[in-house]
């Protein structure tokens, strides 16, 4: 970027769990360290979780999208065509929120993490996802309808970033390369992790239990896992995913319990454990593979995507899986100990090349046209 320059970039991620949040964290230190003012727009426990890392930045509260997922499988889809049109409305409610915005801040680029509503005709607008291909359990007609929909969806942005590599060993699989690729430029700009390594010796037998994702899925999955924990000899850090619980730890035994845990913290427990329990969500795929740590998946029931990335990594040597209703920690803790794991290198992680691209579009945007 031209010195002196200082071009202010908005930053949203969706508030579905705290994955998209996550990723954002290094986008936002990259183009802090390239002398980027930036803002970051969002809410829930994603907003609270990026007022912790950045307490230094401006926060826009961005309205909400609320969504719910069914406790089994065979409603998923149900649904959530039931919610569409629910859907529908809360993005072009973020879509006036942002026009509104951008006439009160003036941003020179919007770097949207799956918000459909976050572009805008006038600046550079960068849409984040790992899911070029669909997979909605409905079978391959279903998932190229709705594909063909968000393709559409994201002519309206300048460029896609996926955050998967181009080539070699695909975290996401055909999530990432699905075989038709959308109308606008796609980059692949890497993995992307918001934890550090830590510099601390790995405990032998410390299991850390890392629970993530939206309700009532979260606490369903939190209530089996408290009563197997209560005869379970290994000792375990448990962090229950709740950014906006603001409680002391709980030390039973040896085991301790967390509502929460801050970045520095959680480099600390992730890079002490000998193994990870958590599931199958993207972020917390690519934490693995940025911090080289073993772990047991347990893709969250009724959510496709997740279940097939536990079956993608399993075949890949990166990290073994258990469906939720066959999970137990013994069966996680030998499935743990006979898994032939083959990490992939973790140097296309947390790369600057997303900030090429964004120079690009800002000096030339009128070269893409939506």
């Amino acid at each position: 970027m031209m010195e002196g320059v200082h071009k202010k970039v908005l930053v949203s991620p969706l508030d579905w769990g705290l994955g998209h949040a996550t990723r954002c964290i290094p986008i936002i230190r990259k183009l802090m360290e390239h002398q980027y003012e930036v803002v970051i727009a969002a809410s829930g426990p994603s907003g609270i979780l990026l007022q912790q890392v950045f307490p230094e930045l401006l926060h826009l509260r961005i309205p909400a999208h609320t969504f719910t997922y069914s406790r089994t499988p065979l409603l998923f889809a149900v649904r959530i065509i039931q919610q569409i049109p629910k859907l529908i409305q809360q993005t072009r409610k973020e879509h006036e929120w942002l026009q509104e915005q951008q006439e009160i801040h003036c941003f020179d680029a919007i770097i949207s993490d799956n918000r459909f509503g976050m572009y805008h005709p006038a600046i550079p607008s960068i849409f984040i996802t790992h899911q070029l291909g669909l997979k909605t359990g409905l079978g391959r007609v279903i998932d190229r309808m709705i594909q063909k929909i968000k393709f559409r969806k994201l002519r309206r942005f300048n460029t896609c970033w996926v955050p998967d590599v181009a080539s070699g060993l695909s975290a996401a699989g055909s999530l990432s390369h699905p075989k038709y690729l959308p109308d606008v430029p796609v980059e692949y700009i890497g993995w992307l992790s918001g934890i550090d390594p830590a510099d601390v010796p790995v405990q032998e037998d410390h299991i850390l239990i890392l629970l993530s994702g939206p309700e009532p899925l979260r606490t369903q999955w939190e209530e089996q896992l408290m009563q197997e924990l209560k005869s379970f000899p290994q000792p375990v850090s448990f962090i229950r995913g709740l950014p906006q619980d603001a409680t002391e730890p709980v030390q039973e035994g040896n085991k301790t319990y967390y509502p929460n845990a801050s970045r520095d913290l959680l480099s600390k427990l992730i890079s002490s454990a000998s193994c990870i329990i958590c599931r199958s969500g993207y972020s917390s795929v690519m934490d693995l593979i940025h911090l080289g740590k073993k772990a047991v998946l347990i893709p969250t029931p009724g959510q496709p995507e997740q279940e097939y990335l536990a079956r993608h990594l399993a075949t890949s040597g990166i990290a073994p899986y258990i469906a939720q209703k066959d999970f137990t920690l013994t069966a996680a803790m030998e499935l743990y100990k006979q898994y032939p794991y083959k990490l992939p290198d973790e140097s296309a992680c947390n790369t600057s090349n997303f900030i090429v691209h964004l120079e690009k579009l800002l000096q030339h945007p009128q070269n893409i046209t939506r």
